[in-house]
Parts: C-alpha cells; sequence; structure tokens
C-alpha cells in the first residue's frame, strides 16, 4: 500500500475522495495522514471519522449541530439581557 499526500486544509469528506480517486488512477490501494491519523482508499466515510475523531459522520454532525444550537441559544439569550437603552446610556 503507498502512501500518498493529502493538501492542508482538506474536510475528511475530500481528502476521503481523493484517496479513493488516486486509488483508481493508480490502481492500488493507498493511504494518507490526516490530522495525525491515517486513513485509506478502502475506507468508509465513517471508517474515516471513526478513526480521526471517534465518531461516526453522523454523530459528528449531530454534536456540531447540537453545539451550535446551544451557542446560538446562549448567545440569543446574551442579546436579550442587555438593556433596551444601553447605547443611549453609554453614547452620552
Amino acid at each position: 500500500m503507498k502512501k500518498i499526500t493529502i493538501l492542508h486544509g482538506s474536510t475528511i469528506e475530500s481528502a476521503l475522495l481523493y484517496l479513493k480517486e488516486q486509488s483508481k488512477i493508480q490502481n492500488e490501494d493507498l493511504y494518507a495522514d490526516f490530522n495525525d491519523k491515517e486513513i485509506f482508499s478502502t475506507d468508509s466515510i465513517d471508517d474515516a471519522y471513526k478513526r480521526i475523531v471517534g465518531k461516526t459522520k453522523e454523530e459528528f454532525d449531530a454534536d456540531n449541530n447540537k453545539w451550535r444550537e446551544e451557542y446560538e441559544r446562549k448567545e440569543q439569550e446574551h442579546k436579550d439581557n442587555i438593556p433596551k437603552d444601553w447605547h443611549n446610556r453609554n453614547s452620552a
């Protein structure tokens, strides 16, 4: 199995897609380093996600969505708690 280099800034999906494309072109199984973990042209998207982040893609996306929703809720709560006349009091 041959090692290839993945461009920095790649997502897990784009890195795996590139590996699979290059594997077909070169007609051999390939692997690459991604965030100090190895991913393989034979990996499924879930295999790659589990190896890199310890969760399936669905679990990773669900956790990210949950985090984002909680962040947005807290941000809105913070904005709602700013006194309505705050700008007027501080511009004088």
